[in-house]
């Protein structure tokens, strides 16, 4: 695949990182612009009254070439990591964009990233940021950079096919999670309020995705929502439900690794932690233990600092709605409506109930036309996927199914298309 010049430069960095830097980087690469070689897009060329999500995503899959300007605060980003990064990695093994990782402060990337050549040099220890000569580096670094557009549009690069990666197992994609994260915004704190842990409740079964959800929604949506962008994005930290509300905060402590007396800033790293418990069913007890915790969090010892964000995400699980959906459905429903209820009356902590969605029979036969599907399936296989995946439901005999029965039916289809060599 060749490409036509001037090749589009989508440039991905972190603001936490030298903004003098950057700009004396953009001032270099105006020579392959007057030359007409590239033309650089990044996220100042955003201006006011513009929708900045929509922009940003709208150059992603436009760009021949992805410029990463990797560090730590690069990596620590949930919005670069999320959706700049993970776009771009499946235009780049796709071959439609080619990902350039530029080492701009020196850092550890991940196996997968370290497999790519990483400018200025090939060894991982030289970045561009401790340079000592920033002229030189950044001259070596155009140099490159105008290499790399000779090779694309001359027709001498093209994806590495064998390096594919194999389709995710979770199949998040799946659900249609458009209203849970609107949502999300439930979790907004009003200007000028003191900033309080927030709550997650998500309402299902053991067969919805609920944890590739909070996956999802923890590096992509709920660092926007609670103004954490641009912060660390910590792994999540598990809790035991306590059975007595007198312990639910012992509980939290020590899922946290912290003492009750510390200050908050020792309990909580910088960035956003996030804590998940799960609980089967619900009643008046575990009631009891979660509004203890929401009237705890109103004490000022449970005021945030502005560089760290708590969110407790609690999961009530009941029996698959496989074994009896109306009767799960409307179980479901009440439970949802109790938490409303509870929520209500603790209200100064930010609180957002989700009852997950099952998936619809027109989500999942579009499944099979989705880059990640159309990339691995020969064209004259995508019409029988689909209508494969119609057969599903048909012998479901329903028009939406819980995440986890549908998502072993689609991995056997595959396997089936695998072995009879019409998939990847």
């Amino acid at each position: 695949m060749g490409f036509s010049k001037p090749l589009k430069v989508f440039l991905s960095y972190s603001h936490a990182d030298n903004p003098k830097l950057f700009r004396q980087f953009k001032d270099q690469l105006t020579a392959l612009e007057d030359d007409d070689v590239i033309r650089i897009w990044s996220d100042r060329e955003i201006t006011a009254g513009l929708n900045w999500d929509r922009e940003i995503k709208t150059a992603l899959n436009e760009c021949d070439l992805f410029g990463a300007l990797t560090s730590a605060s690069f990596n620590a980003s949930g919005y670069i990591k999320g959706i700049e990064m993970r776009t771009a990695w499946e235009r780049h093994v796709a071959g439609k964009c080619r990902m350039v990782p530029i080492m701009w402060r020196k850092w550890l990337p991940p196996e997968r990233l370290r497999a790519l050549q990483f400018l200025p040099g090939p060894a991982l220890e030289h970045d561009v940021t401790n340079a000592r000569s920033k002229d030189d580096v950044l001259f070596q670094l155009i140099v490159k950079i105008e290499g790399i557009a000779k090779e694309m549009t001359e027709g001498r690069w093209q994806a590495n096919r064998r390096a594919l990666e194999p389709l995710p197992l979770e199949l998040p994609y799946l659900c249609d999670w458009t209203t849970p994260i609107v949502r999300l915004d439930s979790l907004r704190i009003p200007a000028g309020s003191a900033r309080r842990p927030g709550l997650l409740i998500l309402i299902g079964t053991l067969d919805d995705c609920a944890d590739a959800f909070v996956d999802r929604a923890r590096r992509a949506d709920l660092p926007r929502t609670l103004d954490a962008e641009g912060l660390p994005v910590h792994d999540p930290r598990f809790m035991d439900w306590p059975g007595d509300p007198e312990f639910a905060s012992s509980f939290l402590h020590r899922a946290l690794d912290a003492r009750p007396e510390w200050e908050m800033e020792k309990k909580l790293p910088e960035g956003l932690t996030t804590v998940k418990t799960t609980t089967s069913s619900w009643d008046s007890g575990k009631e009891a233990v979660l509004e203890r915790l929401l009237v705890q969090w109103r004490g000022a010892e449970w005021t945030l600092p502005s560089s760290r964000r708590l969110l407790l995400v609690l999961s009530i699980v009941s029996s698959t709605r496989a074994s009896s959906a109306r009767v799960s459905s409307a179980r479901d429903g009440a439970v949802h409506r109790q938490v409303e209820e509870l929520v209500q009356r603790n209200a100064g902590i930010p609180a957002t109930v989700i009852t997950l969605p099952e998936v619809e029979r027109g989500d999942a036969v579009n499944w099979a036309s989705l880059p990640q599907v159309r990339s691995r399936c020969r064209p004259e296989s995508r019409e029988d996927l689909a209508g494969d995946i119609w057969k599903l439901y048909e012998r479901a005999g329903n028009s939406r199914l819980p995440m986890k029965p549908l998502a072993s039916g689609l991995l056997r289809l595959l396997e089936q298309y695998r072995q009879t060599e019409v998939a990847v």
